[in-house]
């Protein structure tokens, strides 16, 4: 019994097209590769590109430090939703002027110089 195992064992390691004795072969090894090194780099970048974009622009209330939270808490999911609905909440700077930008309903206020806004 002893030797039929370790006979075993043996092929397992002398076949060129495994692994040792785990089989893997060409197709599992990328595979492992992408989901254990590329994703979470991926992962990283995109949360890194996503709290610089926060940091760097102006938002109206706490938006800004709910979105760092988000980020932060729930990173690919996270930047996932800040760059599909965070990036609208955006305050948009136009020469010495403001425009708070919200696109909810479609509707898009633009302060004026009088005091009154204009819809667009």
């Amino acid at each position: 019994m002893v030797k039929t195992v370790w006979e075993q064992i043996n092929s397992y390691l002398t076949d060129r097209n495994r692994l040792y004795m785990f089989e893997f072969g060409i197709l599992e090894l990328l595979i492992v590769f992408l989901i254990g090194f590329i994703a979470p780099i991926a992962i990283i970048i995109s949360v890194i590109w996503a709290l610089v974009d926060i940091l760097k622009d102006e938002f109206t209330g706490y938006n800004k430090l709910i979105w760092v939270i988000i980020v932060i808490a729930l990173p690919l999911l996270g930047s996932i939703l800040y760059f599909a609905i965070g990036t609208k909440q955006k305050i948009v700077k136009q020469g010495s002027k403001q425009e708070a930008v919200t696109k909810n309903r479609g509707i898009i206020i633009i302060p004026c110089s009088y005091g009154q806004g204009v819809i667009s």
